[in-house]
C-alpha cells in the first residue's frame, strides 16, 4: 500500500505544473529590474562619493602647496602627490605661480584657445560643426605634407573663460614639432604653445583662477589664495560642449566617442577636477 502511495506521489511529471500567469511574470521581472537599477544606482552614487572625496583631497594638498611655497618662495610650481587616488601615467598635478591646480601631460594632446586675442580664432563666438570642419580640412591638409593623421582623431571641446579647451581622445601624442604644427591650426594661444615647446608637454588649468575667484586683475598673496580656495565651488575652469570625429562630425553624447586606454585615467582627472560642481557657477 505504501509503495503503491509512493509512485503515485513520484509520477506527477515537472511538467505538470501550472505556469505562472502573465500578470505575475510581469511583476517578478519588474522586480527584478527594478533590484538590478537600484543596484546600478548605489554604485554609480558609491563612485560619485569616492571621486568627489579624491577631488577634495587633491584640494587641500593643492592648497597646502600654496602655503609651502611662502616657506620657499623658490619652489615655483610644486607637484601634487595623487598616486594614492589616481592612477596617472605620463603625467602628474602641479600647482602653478598663482595657486591654480594644473594637469601636465607628455602624451594627451591638449590646446588652448584664447579668444580675446587681436587675431581672432578659427572656432569664432561658438565652435559650430561648420567652423570645426573648415579647421579639420585644413588640418587634413597640413597632414598630407607631414604624413600625420591628427584629422582622423577624436576630440572633445570644452568652453573656458577665455575661449576653448581642445582634447584630443583617441591617441597618444606627444609634444613634438608636428603636434606643435595641430595647436597652430587649432589657433593655440602662442604663449602656451611656447611653453609646450619648451616643457615638452601639455598643461590644463584645472582649477579657477584665484584672482578671478575674487575679482581682481592681478596674482594674490598668498593668504588671498587660500581665501580663493574657500569658494573654489563656486567657479569652475570649463565646460564640456561636445565631441567632434571627421567623418561623425560634431556631437554632443558620447556614444560615438574614442577613448586611448592610456589616456582613460587622465580624461577622468581633468574632467573630475575642472567641471562644474555647483548650480550656477561661474567660469574663472
Amino acid at each position: 500500500m505504501n509503495a503503491e502511495l509512493n509512485n503515485e506521489f513520484t509520477a506527477q511529471p515537472e511538467d505538470d505544473h501550472e505556469p505562472f500567469r502573465p500578470e505575475i511574470e510581469e511583476f517578478i521581472a519588474r522586480y527584478f529590474a527594478g533590484l538590478r537599477r537600484l543596484q546600478e544606482m548605489r554604485a554609480a552614487e558609491a563612485c560619485r562619493r569616492r571621486e568627489n572625496q579624491s577631488r577634495l583631497t587633491i584640494l587641500n594638498r593643492a592648497r597646502k602647496s600654496v602655503w609651502s611655497r611662502e616657506v620657499n618662495p623658490t619652489l615655483t610650481e610644486p607637484t601634487i602627490h595623487s598616486a594614492d587616488l589616481y592612477k596617472l601615467r605620463d603625467a602628474h598635478l602641479s600647482v602653478n605661480e598663482y595657486g591654480a591646480l594644473c594637469l601636465n601631460s607628455y602624451n594627451m594632446f591638449i590646446a588652448d584657445v584664447d579668444q580675446n586675442l587681436d587675431r581672432g580664432t578659427l572656432l569664432g563666438n561658438y565652435p559650430s560643426e561648420s567652423a570645426i570642419e573648415q579647421i579639420f580640412d585644413s588640418i587634413a591638409f597640413m597632414d598630407s605634407f607631414m604624413n600625420t593623421r591628427f584629422h582622423t582623431e577624436s576630440y572633445r571641446i570644452y568652453a573656458t573663460h577665455s575661449g576653448y579647451r581642445i582634447i584630443c581622445t583617441s591617441e597618444t601624442i606627444r609634444a613634438t614639432p608636428a603636434s606643435l604644427t595641430l595647436l597652430r591650426f587649432f589657433g593655440a594661444d602662442p604663449l602656451y604653445a611656447t611653453m609646450c615647446d619648451r616643457d615638452r608637454c601639455y598643461c590644463a588649468r584645472l582649477t579657477p583662477k584665484p584672482y578671478r575667484a575674487l575679482k581682481r586683475d592681478d596674482v594674490l598673496e598668498v593668504d588671498e589664495m587660500q581665501i580663493a580656495y574657500d569658494i573654489i565651488d563656486d567657479f569652475h575652469a570649463c565646460t564640456l560642449l561636445g565631441h567632434f570625429r571627421n567623418g561623425v562630425g560634431w556631437y554632443a553624447g558620447a556614444d560615438d566617442e574614442i577613448i586611448h586606454t592610456d589616456l582613460v585615467e587622465q580624461l577622468r582627472v581633468h574632467d573630475d577636477l575642472s567641471l562644474q560642481v555647483k548650480e550656477n557657477a561661474t567660469l574663472a
